[in-house]
């Protein structure tokens, strides 16, 4: 991995943690990214393990995203999350669809519920609106991507981050994952783009 990759992959996964209220330690990333890449046993997990799992698949061309690879980039995600002073998830809750619905309340500074609101798919049908998700990413992946421009897969990739944060299909970790995927997309989507002579002006994903 060269030095500027490693520098954008640690700063890329402190910002997205930054995003839900989770402070990292730069140096402890990047160190994890680094001992990712050299095969350290035990060091392909957590965030960093992600998005290296990631990295590996966009490398190697497997670019059509199933239902195994989504669930386990979340399993390596909230298994790590305790561990930067996050809520540890109950184990049924890691690599699995949410069975339950999501709920937002909003407090007063007594802690008292002001109100309740309701945010993604009913947890009964998430299994299946994940599945209409992914199948539409592998027919657009298929037909679609080797004759279109690079502000179109960006448009695509902000499609499916859209939808995927609109069914919210896991208990936690919905944000971080979706944006690694989205990242992974980009990684190798564009690069085939700009490998067909498309370029990427105007079309900036970061």
């Amino acid at each position: 991995m060269q030095k500027g990759e490693l520098d954008f992959l640690t700063c890329f996964l402190v910002e997205s943690d930054a995003i839900e209220g989770i402070d990292n330690d730069s140096s402890i990333v990047r160190k994890q990214f680094i001992n990712a890449e050299i095969g350290i046993p035990g060091s392909l997990t957590g965030h960093a393990g992600a998005l290296m799992l990631l990295r590996k698949r966009a490398n190697v061309g497997s670019h059509l995203l199933d239902e195994g690879l989504v669930k386990l980039v979340q399993l390596f995600i909230v298994q790590e999350q305790s561990q930067k002073g996050e809520r540890e998830l109950p184990i049924n809750q890691r690599g699995q669809w949410r069975k339950h619905d999501v709920v937002l309340a909003r407090r007063n500074s007594q802690g008292e519920i002001l109100s309740r609101r309701s945010i993604g798919a009913d947890y009964n049908d998430v299994p299946a609106r994940m599945s209409e998700l992914l199948k539409g990413v592998a027919e657009w992946q298929t037909s679609k991507m080797h004759k279109t421009t690079a502000e179109e897969i960006v448009r695509f990739i902000a499609r499916f981050h859209y939808n995927y944060e609109r069914i919210h299909p896991f208990a936690d970790g919905n944000g971080r994952s979706v944006r690694f995927h989205a990242h992974r997309q980009a990684l190798e989507l564009l690069s085939m783009s700009c490998e067909r002579g498309f370029g990427t002006d105007g079309a900036i994903f970061s």
